[in-house]
C-alpha cells in the first residue's frame, strides 16, 4: 500500500490529468496517508517536494499531517521552500503548516528557500510572518536583492520587517538603505504599520531613522491615528513627544483627540477607580 500511494504522488501529472487512468481504490481507502519510508517521508512530503500542487491539496484532504517531519524534521514546508514551490509553499501556509517550525537542526523552511536561492519564496515567507532572521536578510541582499521592492500589495521587506516586529532586520534594513517613508498600496508606512501594533520599539527606530511622523496613509490617516485607534498607549504617547500632531484630521475630518479619547477611557478603566491625571496618560 505504502509504494501504492507514493507513487500515486510522484506520478501526480499521470494520475490527475489522464482520465484513462482510474486507480482501484483511493489512497485513503486502501493506505495510511501519514505512514513512512525507511528515511521517515510521507507522501506529502515528496509530493510538495515535487511540485505537485494538485496532489499535495489532495492528500491534505485526506487528512495528511502537515506537521509531521522525517527523519531529519523536514516538514512538506521545509521540503517545497527547498526547492522552490511557491504555490505549494503557499497552500501549506493555508493550512495552519508550522510557519517557524524548526528541524532538527533548527532549521525554518525560511532557512533553505534562502540558501538554495529561492527568492521569491523566501520574501513570500518573510511576508508570511517566517521569522526575520538577520542573517538570510544579509545573504538576500549580498545577493543584490531590491530591499524596496514591493509585492502585489506594495509591501517591501522593511514593510513587512516592521509589521511583524523584528527588530534587528529593521534597523539592518535601515542602515543598508531602505526606503523609510515608502508607503504599501494602502499608503501605509513601516512606521504607521508598526505604530498599528504597538511596536515601541520599531517605532523608536523608524523615528531615528528618518520616518515622517505626520505622513498621512491614502485614508489620510497618521502613525499617531492609527496607534491609537487600535489602542497603544505607549506608541501613542512617543509619537506625540516625537512631534506628531494631536489635531490633524484624516480625509473625512476626524481629529485625532477622538480617538485619543478611546484609549484614555480604556485606561482609566484599568485603574479600577484610583485617581489619575487624565492629560498625563498622553503627555
Amino acid at each position: 500500500m505504502w509504494v501504492g500511494l507514493h507513487y500515486t504522488s510522484l506520478l501526480a501529472r499521470v494520475i490527475f490529468l489522464s482520465p484513462n487512468i482510474s486507480p482501484a481504490k483511493e489512497p485513503s481507502q486502501e493506505a495510511e496517508v501519514n505512514k513512512v519510508n525507511n528515511g521517515g517521508w510521507t507522501a506529502l512530503q515528496i509530493a510538495a517536494g515535487n511540485g505537485h500542487f494538485d496532489v499535495t491539496k489532495y492528500l491534505v484532504s485526506q487528512r495528511a499531517e502537515v506537521n509531521k517531519g522525517n527523519n531529519d524534521g523536514w516538514t512538506a514546508l521545509h521540503v517545497a521552500a527547498g526547492k522552490g514551490h511557491i504555490d505549494v509553499t503557499n497552500y501549506l501556509i493555508s493550512q495552519q503548516t508550522g510557519l517557524n517550525r524548526g528541524d532538527d537542526d533548527g532549521w525554518t523552511a525560511l532557512d533553505p528557500a534562502a540558501q538554495d536561492g529561492h527568492l521569491d519564496v523566501t520574501k513570500h515567507l518573510i511576508r508570511q510572518g517566517a521569522k526575520g532572521h538577520l542573517d538570510v536578510t544579509k545573504y538576500l541582499i549580498s545577493r543584490e536583492a531590491d530591499m524596496n521592492k514591493g509585492n502585489n500589495g506594495g509591501w517591501t521587506a522593511l514593510s513587512s520587517s516592521a509589521f511583524h516586529g523584528h527588530f534587528d532586520v529593521t534597523k539592518y534594513l535601515c542602515s543598508q538603505g531602505a526606503k523609510v517613508n515608502k508607503g504599501n498600496n494602502d499608503g501605509r508606512t513601516a512606521l504607521q504599520l508598526a505604530a498599528g501594533e504597538g511596536l515601541l520599539d520599531i517605532t523608536t527606530i523608524l523615528i531615528s531613522q528618518g520616518a515622517e511622523v505626520n505622513r498621512r496613509d491614502n485614508g489620510g490617516r497618521t502613525a499617531l491615528q492609527v496607534a491609537a485607534q487600535t489602542g497603544h498607549l505607549d506608541v501613542t504617547k512617543h509619537l506625540i513627544t516625537q512631534g506628531a500632531e494631536v489635531n490633524k484630521g484624516d480625509n473625512v475630518g476626524k481629529i485625532i483627540i477622538y480617538d485619543v479619547k478611546i484609549i484614555v477611557v480604556r485606561a482609566i478603566n484599568g485603574m479600577n477607580g484610583q485617581p489619575c491625571n487624565v492629560y498625563s496618560l498622553i503627555r
